[in-house]
């Protein structure tokens, strides 16, 4: 049986099964400081977060024009 990995999310932004954020550059995905503790866990390859951080859900992002309600 063959399992192919599913393509990193277009937003390269992800959440981790503990709620760490995990953004995606260049083929490198860098954790975020932890919410509770600020340990940062490193850096892992696509790859190597499916198998250790998994499962792993995007980060919505907000609507478009968002951001700029309320200013001006």
């Amino acid at each position: 049986m063959t399992y192919v990995l599913p393509d990193p999310p277009g937003t390269s932004m992800v959440l981790d099964r503990d709620g760490i954020e995990w953004r995606g550059q260049d083929g490198t995905w860098t954790a975020s400081p932890c919410p509770q503790c600020r340990t940062r866990l490193g850096t892992m390859t696509w790859p190597e977060l499916l198998q250790d951080r998994g499962p792993l859900s995007d980060v919505p992002l907000p609507p478009a024009g968002a951001a700029m309600a309320g200013e001006g």
